[in-house]
This record gives C-alpha cells, structure tokens and sequence, in this order.
C-alpha cells in the first residue's frame, strides 16, 4: 500500500534523524551510539583518545548503513514491492539499492583503512601527529590530563569542549549553520515523497549529504600554540533549559602548527570566566563584545570593590600564608576582622579564625548564604564565617598586607 510505504518512509526518516542527532530525551535514555557500543568503545575518562577514535569509526559505519536499513525495513512492510526479490524490483529500487550498498562500501572501506596501522590514519592520529610524530606519546599525554578533575567541561547539545592543563578538545560539533542544512535536506525529502511518484532514488540523494554535516572527527590543539578570537555573541530572550535570558559566544581558535585546522567553540557566557581561568593565552575581543555575568559573578565583582575600600590587616614578613582552602589555587589574602561597630556592637562578633581564604572564594561563600531571592539585599547583609561561624558583614572582612 502506498500509504503504508510513506508512512513508514516518515517514520524511518524521523529515526535516522534522531540517531544522526540524538535529541536530549534519547541521550537521557541511553538511545545513543555511545551508550549502546559503550562496551565496544572504552572509558572516555581513561581513554579519550583511544574512544573517540573508535567511536567516530562506529558512528560513520552506522550512519552509512540507514539507507540500507531503510531498503530492508520498507522491504518487510511493504512486502508488495517484492524489494527481497531483484529480478522484480523496478529500476529506481535498484538504483536505491546498489547506491545503498555503495555508501555502506564506501563507509567500511574508509573504517577499514583508518584502522591500518592501528589507527595511524584515523584523522584524530593524523591531528595529533602534527603535535608529535609518534601520535601515540600524544595520546597518552591527552588521557592523563583528562583524568583529572581540574579541567574545564562545557556541554552545549552535542558539542563538548574540554580544556585541559595543555590541550583545547572539541568533540561533536553540530553548528547552527549544519543543522539548518538538515532541516532544509529534510523538508526537500518530505516534499520529494509527497509529490514524486519516482521519490525512491532521490531519498538516497538527499540522505547522502546528510552525512556530511555529521562530525567524524575531534579537534584538539595545544594551548601554546593556540591565537583566541571572540568572534560573535548570540543574545536570546530566554533559554528552553533555564526559561531565563542567556547569552552564547563563539570563540574561534587557531593553532599555529600546520595540519592543524581553527575550529570555533561554543558556550554559555556564563562559562566565559571558567573558561579564561583554564586558558593559558588570552582571549582577544577586537569587536568589543559585552559578555552578560552571571548574578554571582556580578556581586563578586560588588564584593571586591568594596572589600578594597575597607582597612587592611597588616601582617609581618615571616608571617606564613597557607593556600585558600576553597579553591587551593591562590594564597590566603584576607581575615575577618570586626570594624563595622564597637566590639560589643551589632549581630557581627570577632572572628579569631587565621587567614584561609581568598577574596573570591570569601565572596563566593557569603553569596551563598543570602536570600537568593533578594539579591538586593546582599551587600547589606551578614554571613557566618566558613570556618568558625562567627557572625560578620562586608565591612569585617580585610585585604592583607604584609609589612
């Protein structure tokens, strides 16, 4: 039946869609080439490079396969068009067929030849043999620094970006321009099957570039040899996710190594600080493109200008400062020292804690402990001390100076 046909055709070309790009209820459900060949692929933790280039192998041979399996499903449902039977099947059948075969021909041949070598020419070891002609020193150096739990993550769809203590990682790239590709292969498919009787060659056309908006591959450059460009910001009146307003910037990195292609990252804006912090080169914003802050990011800035306002707490030379306890990053630079009232004055009491906090982790705690509905409030407000509890307010708390 021909209805029967199209509504299947509807169906399949709805699935193959969802697995090119999982939306988020099939990820959240495991519906994914990574969950499924999990077993197959490895830990990404404790071999990222090692997964991914099996996982960019088993996603292309996958993704080559749907026109087949659509020859094969359409073949069980409609059994009338006798596809099983090739001496009966009409021409554009066949057509669709021997290019089927072809492009999941195409796909194991190239599976097969990146997998000579062990891998030596996947394009991932091509990536990395820029960096070092034994790729397989690189790959080790890569692993052992996305072990650990200090690199910075970003998770936007379908593109994940890493930034190590040494490397920039892209992996899954779907760009807007890319998906409004699909969208617009997809709406000439539907037309294709509604007004065509002759729709079935032009399906496989159609569904042939659609690979090609698929990422195969995984970007990777060291930090020293990277140039930052803040290339665009898109500012959207609310987040699907967050129902708040949100900001997305475009970052474009370009190594300086040949064989090293640029590549652009995407991200929340109000990952941007993170993100700087992580980055060994700066971020050069020639358009002078105004990132929004997050509200945390804004009374920390708040916070810090009014800290430098207050007295200092002046320590001697041989004084020794232990690293800020919250972040473990910086050296402890300020105490809670009582200056809002008269000791015996106001809900603030004297803290007798040593110094074991910086100004940011500090400003991040008594955050915290506000009212999150009133941020108008905060500045005005006390916070118990992280360590001692003792009550305390924004003029308690102390720059330090040594003498």
């Amino acid at each position: 039946m021909a209805s029967e046909t199209i509504l299947f055709s509807l169906g399949y070309l709805l699935c193959a869609i969802c697995v090119i790009f999982p939306p988020r209820e099939f990820s959240e459900g495991g519906l994914t080439i990574d969950n499924i060949f999990s077993s197959f692929l490895g830990s990404e933790d404790l071999h990222f490079i090692q997964h991914h280039i099996r996982r960019t192998a088993v996603t292309l041979i996958i993704h080559a396969l749907i026109p087949l399996g659509y020859y094969v499903g359409l073949g069980c449902v409609s059994t009338e068009l006798n596809l099983f039977n090739f001496g009966a099947v009409t021409l554009p059948w066949r057509l669709f067929l021997l290019g089927a075969l072809l492009v999941a021909s195409m796909a194991v041949a190239q599976v097969y030849y990146w997998h000579k070598g062990n891998w030596h020419n996947h394009p991932i070891a091509k990536t990395l043999e820029c960096h070092d002609n034994r790729w397989f020193a690189v790959a080790s150096d890569i692993n052992v620094e996305f072990c650990r739990i200090t690199k910075f993550t970003s998770i936007l769809g379908q593109t994940k970006v890493y930034i190590t203590d040494s490397w920039v990682i892209k992996v899954s790239i779907l760009t807007t321009q890319e998906m409004l590709a699909v969208l617009k292969k997809c709406v000439i498919i539907l037309s294709t099957l509604l007004n065509s009787a002759h729709y079935f060659f032009h399906v496989l056309l159609l569904t042939v570039p659609l690979f090609k908006v698929s990422t195969y591959d995984v970007h990777i450059a060291h930090q020293s040899d990277i140039h930052l460009t803040l290339a665009q910001a898109d500012n959207h009146a609310i987040s699907h996710e967050t129902m708040t307003p949100v900001q997305y910037l475009c970052i474009t990195v370009r190594s300086i190594r040949d064989g090293v292609h640029p590549f652009d990252i995407r991200l929340n804006s109000t990952d941007y600080n993170d993100l700087k912090s992580k980055l060994q080169a700066p971020i050069r914003n020639a358009q002078n493109i105004v990132i929004h802050q997050t509200l945390s990011d804004k009374f920390i800035e708040a916070f810090r200008s009014h800290v430098e306002l207050n007295e200092r707490y002046h320590i001697s030379p041989d004084t020794e400062l232990e690293s800020c306890i919250g972040c473990m990053q910086v050296t402890a630079n300020i105490k809670l020292q009582k200056h809002c009232n008269e000791p015996a004055v106001g809900s603030c009491v004297q803290c007798y804690c040593r110094p074991m906090w910086c100004l940011e982790c500090m400003g991040k705690w008594f955050a915290s402990r506000q009212d999150q509905e009133r941020p108008d409030t905060w500045l005005s407000s006390d916070s118990p001390c992280p360590t001692c509890r003792s009550k305390f307010c924004m003029l308690d708390v102390c720059l330090i100076v040594i003498d």
